[in-house]
């Protein structure tokens, strides 16, 4: 309607002035008038057709995305749950109160576990994160030693939850489990004025350690950040020597 009133004002401006240019006009002011509306009706009907497609096609997307991320998430199925588990039976024969506590990191990640597709803040993620290494040190005592370079104040950043834990479970799992060493599982973040990076380093070890899990649950991460972010979020592995890294890129605003 307003394409029209548009059309219909501009037709009767145009009108007028070919007259004052005293210019040939084969047409009354009403069929001039007619001919230009009959005109904006077709372009208006064509442009709200494509605009109802566009509008459909996006709901299809957004669909289909929702579908994609509740298949993500049921393939979700952190294995530290067992091994905790079996934690806490030990803790309570020699030390209770590690038992409790183990109890209310253990619980904080179930809870995290049934909520996979929720938005949390990048420090709730991080306090999940040494929850569950917390579990994983009383399990491996000795033979794991954690480094943790993260700033007192943490950048205001979202992300899907049970991001960076199974990351800090695959450098547990492949990297720490295996060694016959101490093995050192190292969490920096570095942060720029676009961007945060969660940089995660731990040794390679490939005796008896298939890398199958490891692969999925790559996949499964980097599929959920497309989801949630689409490129703006990014998630880079490689190997430099005797170590393993990675690096999780997050954006600080989502637009």
């Amino acid at each position: 309607m307003i394409f029209l009133a548009i059309t219909v004002l501009l037709s009767g401006i145009a009108f007028n002035w070919l007259q004052v240019q005293q210019a040939p006009l084969q047409q009354s002011f009403s069929a001039f008038m007619l001919a230009n509306i009959m005109i904006a009706l077709i372009i208006a009907v064509i442009a709200i057709q494509f605009f109802i497609m566009h509008a459909e096609r996006n709901q299809q997307v957004r669909a289909q995305s929702q579908a994609e991320l509740s298949a993500l998430q049921a393939r979700i199925e952190p294995h530290f749950l067992f091994n905790s588990l079996n934690t806490v039976a030990e803790l309570t024969q020699i030390d209770p109160n590690a038992a409790e506590q183990a109890l209310i990191n253990l619980s904080a990640l179930f809870r995290a576990a049934l909520n996979a597709g929720n938005i949390v803040s990048l420090a709730d993620e991080l306090k999940l994160s040494e929850q569950y290494l917390s579990l994983e040190q009383w399990r491996l005592s000795d033979r794991m030693n954690i480094v943790w370079e993260i700033p007192a104040q943490i950048p205001d950043v979202l992300l899907p939850a049970l991001t960076i834990q199974p990351l800090l479970e695959n450098a547990v799992r492949y990297g720490v489990e295996p060694s016959a060493d101490v093995a050192e599982l190292k969490i920096v973040l570095i942060e720029s004025r676009m961007a945060v990076s969660i940089v995660i380093t731990n040794p390679i070890c490939t005796q008896g350690v298939s890398n199958g899990g490891n692969g999925i649950a790559l996949s499964n991460i980097r599929q959920r950040l497309q989801l949630h972010f689409g490129g703006l979020a990014q998630l880079h592995t490689a190997a430099n020597g005797p170590l393993y890294r990675i690096k999780l890129v997050l954006p600080k605003r989502v637009h």
